[in-house]
This record gives C-alpha cells, sequence and structure tokens, in this order.
C-alpha cells in the first residue's frame, strides 16, 4: 500500500517488508515497527514487523494495518492496537470519518474507534472479512468484503447492497 500524507510524504507498506517506508522527496527511510503487535497465527504468538500505510487522520496521526492489529504513529512514537485492546487480527482497511472517528475494517467485522473504546459491527453481513470502507457525502458507510458483495451500513445493520432500498 501506499499513501501520501499532508506533507507531500509517500508511506510504503507490504507484507514481505520489515516496518514502514518513508519517502520525503530525497531519500527512502526505513521505519521499524516495535514488537507491540503479537500475531497469533499458529501456537507461537510473534512480533509483527510490517504495516500498510491506511490514512493520516485529523490530528496528523498515521494508521498503519496488519494482520496481528494496528498502529498510530505520531511522528515519533508506534502505538500498537491489537486484541487486547478489542481490535482485531487481520486488519485491511482502516477510514477517519466526518466526525473524527476512525473505523477499522477486519476479518471479522468493522470497528468504530472513538479515540477511547472500539464498538463492533458484524451484524448482517454474510462473509464479515471486510476489504474497503467508504463514507458518501451524506456520511453514509459502505463496505465492500471478501467474495460477498458490498454492503451500506446504517449504523447498527449492514444491509447487502442488492436488498438496499432507498
Amino acid at each position: 500500500r501506499i499513501l501520501e500524507d499532508n506533507a507531500g510524504n509517500i508511506w510504503f507498506g507490504g507484507r514481505t517488508n520489515e516496518g514502514v517506508f518513508h519517502y520525503d522527496g530525497k531519500s527512502i527511510t526505513n521505519l521499524k515497527l516495535p514488537g507491540l503487535i503479537q500475531y497469533e497465527n499458529g501456537p507461537s504468538p510473534k512480533p509483527h514487523s510490517w504495516g500498510w500505510p491506511q490514512l493520516q487522520d485529523k490530528n496528523g496521526n498515521l494508521w498503519f494495518s496488519s494482520w496481528g492489529g494496528a498502529y498510530r504513529y505520531d511522528g515519533k512514537t508506534f502505538t500498537g492496537l491489537s486484541t487486547k485492546d478489542g481490535l482485531s487480527s487481520n486488519i485491511t482497511r482502516i477510514i477517519e470519518d466526518k466526525k473524527g472517528n476512525i473505523w477499522i475494517g477486519a476479518s471479522d467485522g468493522l470497528r468504530r474507534y472513538d479515540g477511547k473504546t472500539f464498538t463492533y459491527f458484524k451484524d448482517g453481513l454474510i462473509n464479515p472479512w471486510i476489504w474497503e470502507i467508504l463514507e458518501d457525502k451524506n456520511e453514509n458507510l459502505w463496505v465492500g468484503t471478501r467474495e460477498n458483495g458490498i454492503y451500506f451500513f446504517d449504523g447498527k445493520t449492514f444491509i447487502n447492497y442488492t436488498e438496499y432500498k432507498h
């Protein structure tokens, strides 16, 4: 994944990398992610070492996703958020809505983060593995799932696009 921040810096990340990469227009810097997130795939959890850049929020924090959870970067420090914080593993998409809530799509549904706590949503999803999230101009959320289509989120329940009636 690739992200341009508000200052014009380019951020890169991928599943086979160590850390994330930052390009300031002159050089590329590799920032190592601290082993704050443990990926629990199998009997021996291991620190997660990669991240996908997802967004820069209204406070200037950069958000990165991984199969172990998410990282928030304030320009100096990475903060890891994982299952112990109420987040899922296998994070695929992170967006910020117009109200400043952070929405996190994962393999088991959607979470809203208000800066303190996570609220979990999955009612109505045939397959809860979320690949994409979009907030439209009317502040409605739409999600795309892995192999099961598009859903409208009414704030509580997901409605399959083929069932949606405006």
